[in-house]
């Protein structure tokens, strides 16, 4: 499928090393929101979205089961939507948040649900969803956003469960009617399986570290999703491929890159980490040393999001370094800036010359910062 998608779109060829010929855009931080205790605490942030005029910005707690609201002028709280539970405007799970016009949904992949609120912040309706298998690839999946008019994203299986995996496996994306019905694969994206090992006091299972899995996300509105693959044949390239609502491949541009080595003092960390995981003394040095594979270099992406400009903000290598490059490009696929910010702070969205971004403070204390852009 991802031969299929170049194919479709104009391929352009460019290299990360000229970075220096783009415009160098800036941050400045204006605004910081978080506290210790009280209604508008927040736990560590997964996702931030804005309202439609801009009025008020919406955080998601997954730890909490809920979503802070504040006022995106000032960051004075305003509420909180939701809690950990089952009822209406409930939580199981806080998955993705998007916006429809004025309308703010938050997706529950786990149950096939989606939540429907009111721009300030009211609970309007929670729609199930049961996605219907279609097409000799019999794709089943539960729902990833929500797209124009009645399309809906869908984040699917195959229906045949492998296990014993050690490569990386293929986890389809397809666009689907919201009433689950019409599902079409669209993409594909890479992911590698937990790993599983035995050791004396049971089974532990783990994430190979650094890892490099192929990133996706989706435009705030649903119009677009972006996927960002590691050729395997191409390892120093990266390609970022954008995909309408409709299907269409909008652009697919490969980047060439240097690749940087993962820094000695995280490359400690990590086998300390798991040594202690596996058990003590010679036991656990042995089956870190057996099961953990540590790659000599930094995957070339952290992480991606779509601003509400329709630009795709893409952020590089940050493990161990004190700053990280993002690069901006625009709905057409053409890098238009670069900027350098700290590589503990995750910028999440961004609207005209403003940017949103969360971190944790060294006390522990997860916090959001608003930034103005200088362009």
């Amino acid at each position: 499928m991802r031969a299929i998608l170049l194919c479709l779109a104009v391929l352009e060829v460019s290299s990360v090393s000229a970075a220096q010929e783009r415009p160098q855009w800036n941050l400045m931080a204006e605004l910081r929101i978080g506290v210790l205790e009280g209604a508008s605490a927040l736990t560590p942030v997964s996702g931030i979205i804005l309202d439609a005029a801009g009025a008020r910005v919406f955080f998601t707690q997954p730890q909490d089961g809920a979503i802070k609201v504040f006022d995106a002028r000032t960051g004075v709280y305003v509420r909180t939507i939701g809690r950990r539970g089952s009822g209406p405007g409930e939580f199981q799970f806080v998955g993705r948040m998007g916006r429809k016009h004025d309308t703010l949904y938050v997706v529950e992949p786990r149950l096939s649900r989606v939540a429907l609120f009111n721009s300030t912040g009211e609970h309007i309706r929670t729609e199930r969803i049961d996605i219907q298998a279609a097409g000799r690839e019999r794709l089943f999946g539960s729902p990833a956003a929500l797209g124009p008019g009645s399309v809906m994203w869908v984040e699917a299986q195959a229906s045949t469960d492998r296990t014993g995996i050690s490569g990386p496996i293929t986890v389809p994306i397809a666009i689907a009617a919201r009433d689950g019905r019409g599902i079409r694969r669209v993409a594909d994206r890479r992911a590698t399986p937990s790993t599983a090992v035995t050791n004396g006091s049971g089974i532990s299972i783990f994430r190979q570290p650094f890892v490099f899995d192929d990133v996706r996300t989706y435009a705030p509105d649903g119009s677009a999703l972006v996927v960002i693959t590691q050729p395997e044949e191409e390892p120093h390239r990266f390609v970022v491929t954008r995909i309408s609502a409709s299907g269409d491949t909008v652009f697919s541009r490969t980047f060439r890159y240097r690749p940087a080595r993962l820094p000695s003092s995280v490359r400690d960390s990590i086998t300390t980490v798991f040594t202690k995981a596996f058990g003590s003394g010679s036991t656990g040095t042995r089956a870190a040393r057996q099961n953990v594979r540590i790659p000599e270099f930094l995957p070339p992406v952290s992480t991606v999001f779509m601003s509400d400009d329709d630009n795709t903000w893409i952020q590089r290598e940050k493990a161990g370094l004190a700053v990280t490059q993002w690069m901006v490009l625009d709905n057409r696929g053409n890098w238009i800036a670069t900027l350098n910010g700290a590589a503990n702070v995750t910028l999440l969205a961004a609207r005209g010359n403003t940017v949103w971004g969360t971190t944790v403070t060294a006390d522990g204390l997860p916090i959001v910062i608003r930034y103005r852009l200088s362009r």
